[in-house]
């Protein structure tokens, strides 16, 4: 019996011992386990959000590069345009010199040239007339083709032109360009020796293309001054519009907009003889654009039209002054309000 009771003292404590082990088995089991399931979802969490967030810092930075790069490249386009602009009226003075030179050899070879002996000194006197005359119209080429150079860069720095309207423009430029330039070469091909009949021809064929050389100017500088006129009258019939808004919204504030409704009233009027004053001149420079004679008419009105768009934008200035300084009227009265509002709820609070 003794044996028996020692033998299950033994199994139990054995059981016990056994018993005491398998929970610390099973919890480190567990923490194992939740290794694996519980930690893993908020590492790749957090992993996740910190790709995301670095994501989105590279993104900024590419944007803020991309912004760096426009402006980089907006500068050079302007330091280009600039530079062209100064190299194109270098090369128009300098034509313009050229040509004023000539001009004066030229007027110093006719002085000389009005012998009228039958003598070898008077006859190359005057053969030196014809090639001072023929070097002088080359030059007169030149200088005309510097001209086109400098309205062509006017018409590709246009705000106001379509991108039609410059595509037309710098087509018939460009072959006024081709004509002047084929006509030079013609007057260089012409021989010392040429006669008074071969360089009055090309005399008359170059006043031709003169003459259309000046038509097509005064045609493309009509655009450009309508474009632009067109476009300030566009402005100011916005600005009114805005202003006639911000008296609206202010009167409704319950301002008293007396004043800025006479002012608005009065700039309006100005308006309606800006846009006189602009069609007058637009039908001017058209008419100037097929006759020479309507060009001192439409600069005239022209004129007219800078004195209206002064008076207009005088007034507009004090409207939106008047504007202004009523909608800072209103802040300022509003602010007290707030703040009584503010600490009367603050009061109320602490109660």
């Amino acid at each position: 019996m003794t044996k028996t009771w020692k033998r299950m003292a033994v199994f139990a404590v054995l059981a016990l011992f056994i018993i005491s082990m398998v929970p610390g088995a099973f919890a480190e089991q567990g923490e194992n386990r939740g290794d694996d399931v519980t930690d893993t979802p908020d590492r790749s969490r957090k992993d996740s959000k910190t790709e995301e967030l670095r994501m989105k810092k590279d993104a900024a930075v590419e944007r803020v590069n991309k912004v760096r790069e426009n402006i980089k490249e907006v500068r050079e386009n302007v330091k280009e345009i600039r530079e062209n602009i100064k190299e194109k009226k270098e090369l128009y003075n300098e034509a313009k010199e050229a040509f004023l030179e000539k001009k004066e050899q030229l007027s110093e070879l006719k002085q000389k040239a009005r012998c009228t002996e039958e003598s070898v000194d008077c006859n190359s006197k005057k053969k030196d007339l014809r090639k001072g005359v023929r070097d002088h119209l080359v030059k007169t080429i030149e200088l005309i083709d510097s001209s086109l150079q400098k309205l062509q860069e006017q018409v590709e720095k246009s705000k106001v032109l379509s991108d039609e309207e410059k595509k037309e423009a710098l087509q018939k430029i460009a072959v006024l360009e081709q004509e002047l330039e084929l006509k030079k070469t013609e007057l260089q091909a012409l021989a010392d020796d040429m006669t008074n009949k071969e360089l009055q021809i090309k005399i008359r064929e170059l006043k031709d293309l003169w003459h259309k050389v000046q038509k097509e100017q005064r045609w493309i500088v009509t655009q450009l001054i309508n474009s632009k006129q067109d476009n300030l009258v566009d402005i100011y019939v916005r600005y009114g519009e805005r202003a006639e808004a911000q008296i609206v919204k202010l009167a409704e504030q319950g301002a008293d907009v007396t004043l800025l409704e006479e002012l608005l009233a009065k700039y309006n009027a100005k308006l309606e003889e800006l846009k006189v004053a602009h069609t007058n001149a637009k039908t001017a420079w058209m008419n100037a654009k097929s006759s020479p004679e309507a060009m001192g008419k439409a600069k005239e009105l022209q004129t007219v039209f800078r004195e209206k768009a002064t008076e207009t934008k005088a007034v507009l200035r004090e409207l939106l002054r008047q504007v202004n300084e009523m909608q800072k009227q209103l802040r300022d009265d509003s602010e007290p309000e707030n703040e009584n509002v503010a600490a009367a709820q603050e009061t109320a609070t602490n109660r």
